[in-house]
């Protein structure tokens, strides 16, 4: 996941950026633009998870370490799995932001 959040974080700066700067947004964000950014990212970076995955199986840090994400007869799994994996991925992060909103 770290390896993964280093190569998305060029993108995520970039997209980030230049929506700020087209929009004409100013820090601090009221809760509107802020809402929509997050969802944009997260679209975003949902897109570079399951294209990677559903084309090759690989996304460029699991290049790196020659692993592959594949189905049960060892072929890439197909939009609709890479999907519901990403989305699912998701509930790991629950944790870490409940003890966030518990100290803040």
């Amino acid at each position: 996941m770290t390896y993964e959040a280093v190569l998305l974080l060029g993108a995520v700066f970039a997209i980030g950026y230049a929506l700020q700067v087209s929009l004409q947004w100013s820090y601090p964000l009221q809760p509107t633009p802020r809402f929509l950014l997050q969802v944009i990212l997260f679209s975003v970076i949902g897109a570079y998870f399951v294209v990677s995955w559903a084309r090759t199986g690989q996304t460029l840090a699991l290049k790196a370490w020659r692993l592959k994400v594949v189905d049960l007869d060892g072929r890439s799994p197909r939009s609709g799995r890479a999907i519901a994996r990403y989305l699912l991925a998701w509930h790991l992060w629950l944790p870490g932001l409940a003890v966030a909103a518990v100290f803040s």
